[in-house]
């Protein structure tokens, strides 16, 4: 028999993780972070076809938000490797922050152009990308 294993009569600790308070904190503002880069995907998409009525813009769109993903996980998760992955989420959430400010002042003003769309598409998932590759790091580690 393992002399690591439970004895036979103790409770299961299902999410044992979620018992601990940095994790729980770390967990409630990444799902809150997913959450807000989908609500801003959804409105940006939507604004920039309202704005251009470009289909060809909205397939950029669609890819730029993909195709960082596939490129630039490996380089971020090199960088995790490399730093602290807790500075890299920080970093790529505080990136992601001033690229959704971003979007929002050109929603609000009504001054968004083709390159900003064009732009600010590839600035917000390179910054995701490279914070929730550092995030995935932090959380298997």
């Amino acid at each position: 028999m393992n002399d690591a294993s439970p004895p036979p009569n103790a409770p299961a600790r299902s999410f044992a993780a979620l018992r601990h308070p940095g994790y729980r904190a770390f967990f409630l503002t990444s799902a809150i972070a997913m959450m807000a880069d989908s609500v801003e995907h959804v409105i940006s998409y939507w604004m920039m076809f309202q704005k251009f009525h470009s289909p060809a813009l909205g397939g950029f769109a669609v890819l730029s938000h993909w195709l960082p993903f596939l490129f630039f996980s490996v380089y971020a998760g090199a960088l995790a490797d490399r730093f602290d992955t807790r500075r890299l989420t920080q970093l790529g959430m505080l990136m992601f922050i001033v690229a959704s400010l971003g979007w929002g002042i050109l929603f609000l003003t009504d001054t968004l152009e083709v390159w900003h769309a064009e732009l600010g598409t590839q600035t917000a998932t390179v910054t995701v990308a490279a914070g929730e590759t550092a995030a995935a790091d932090v959380e298997f580690n």
